[in-house]
């Protein structure tokens, strides 16, 4: 629970900063004025934790509860790191082989005693509003998709959306943890008589440098949250370097659980069992710190409701200029300068004042 103003800034010049910083762009005076209140309506709201959460998917990207936050580790050891990524793939795997269609979109239409050749195509019709849906809110956002484009498909699962992108765009390339996934999803698209598509394992996807290739659209729903924060910080940030210039991105994941936290060294040591669709959160101030380090601008994140009532689901939509932008102070940079000028500042005004009173005394 927070209680104490330090908590949250007030001054206005720090606000500024903490705005463009989230939002991605300069504030309005509108918005600047309204920063003040909307940090004591949260810092009163910390006490009623069911009108804070009803307000907190209204707030956009004021998301001022870094500090009611649990903890997260991100940073290990790439040996942990290895360990957690052969413990997912087992894990979809075997979800992969026992439910494919279940794993993808958890409805007990989709479980293999439910599963008709009629369920399956509303399955693979929902790629369709996905794909859509992608291409209006980029489009809409001034960014031109063209039949030309090279896309990636990150966590393609069954081609669900693959379907979808391969008909729509020139080179589809798809990415997934599991082969029993990937495998369903080629005899997909090959069924579909698609000749533009590949399909990649993860691990061959993580061992290209990041120059490698690079794709006009990257794309990933539904995918990021079922991996330990770890994994995620990889992922995001291998999928954010992968846009090509003047490319975009749209990718979910969310970033707010309700009484999420993640012990790394607890979760390593103590397995959860194979097959067990695990949901994890990644921060966002460090999704938007990855973005702004690979050279990308935000161009919207919005709230989705993917994740229902269990917290806040986010849709980060990125693009990469076609010019490199001039180099950016990062936050903590941006931060450590104001308040030293402000610090500074006031020695000055106190030892002015102090000269002002030696004088007046002699």
């Amino acid at each position: 629970m927070v209680s104490d103003d330090e908590n949250l800034p007030i001054e206005p010049a720090v606000a500024r900063v903490l705005f463009e910083e989230l939002a991605g762009r300069e504030a309005t005076e509108d918005e600047l004025d309204r920063l003040p209140a909307l940090r004591e309506t949260v810092r009163q709201l910390t006490n009623d934790p069911l009108h804070f959460r009803q307000l907190y998917a209204s707030i956009g990207h004021m998301f001022f509860y870094g500090n009611l936050s649990s903890r997260i580790d991100v940073d290990i050891c790439p040996e942990q790191h290895q360990q957690l990524l052969s413990r997912i793939r087992a894990s979809w795997s075997a979800l992969g082989t026992a439910t494919p269609h279940w794993s993808v979109m958890a409805n007990p239409r989709y479980l293999p005693k439910e599963l008709t050749a009629e369920l399956e195509e509303e399955f693979y019709s929902t790629g369709r509003l996905d794909v859509d849906a992608v291409k209006a809110r980029l489009g809409r956002l001034g960014v031109a998709l063209s039949s030309g484009c090279r896309v990636l498909d990150f966590g393609c699962g069954l081609g669900r959306l693959g379907q979808h992108l391969s008909a729509d765009f020139q080179s589809y390339c798809g990415v997934d943890v599991s082969s029993p996934h990937l495998d369903y999803a080629r005899g997909r698209l090959t069924g579909l008589g698609r000749g533009n598509f590949r399909l990649v394992p993860i691990e061959d996807f993580l061992a290209w440098p990041p120059s490698h290739e690079r794709f006009d659209l990257v794309i990933s729903l539904l995918t990021l949250q079922h991996n330990p924060p770890p994994l995620i910080s990889t992922l995001f940030r291998r999928l954010i370097a992968s846009i090509a210039p003047g490319g975009a991105a749209y990718v979910q994941l969310p970033t707010f659980l309700h009484d999420y936290t993640f012990d790394a060294a607890n979760y390593i040591a103590h397995p959860r069992p194979v097959g067990e669709m695990e949901m994890h959160a990644f921060p966002m101030h460090l999704a938007l710190a990855t973005i702004r380090e690979e050279g990308c601008e935000i161009l919207e994140v919005v709230t989705d409701g993917r994740v229902g009532s269990m917290g806040i689901s986010s849709g980060f939509v990125v693009r990469r200029p076609r010019v490199a932008p001039p180099h950016r102070l990062g936050l903590a940079s941006r931060l450590r300068r104001l308040l030293g000028r402000s610090s500074s500042s006031g020695a000055s005004d106190k030892s002015a004042g102090a000269t002002r009173t030696s004088e007046a005394n002699n």
